[in-house]
């Protein structure tokens, strides 16, 4: 399949089928990702990362922000390690 057939056109914004069906079939995480190893998470940290991947799923640029020393850090790593 070609690209040109890979993505169509939504309100004259391309979307490629494909990134689409794979982000519409991700769910919250409720706990922490198995994969991601070597400490736990807190629960505002699952819910910031909860945050970006709607936010990624919705192809929304976001900007994390918060008080010193929540983990800022660690939510982003995870989206990566989501990713």
């Amino acid at each position: 399949m070609e690209a040109r057939e890979a993505a169509m056109s939504v309100h004259g914004k391309m979307v490629d089928l494909q990134h689409r069906k794979s982000k519409a079939s991700l769910q919250k995480f409720d706990e922490q990702p198995e994969r991601l190893k070597g400490g736990k998470l807190r629960d505002y940290q699952l819910e910031g990362l909860n945050f970006l991947v709607n936010s990624w799923r919705n192809d929304t640029n976001v900007v994390l922000a918060d008080e010193m020393d929540l983990g800022k850090t660690v939510q982003s790593i995870s989206m990566l390690g989501f990713l």
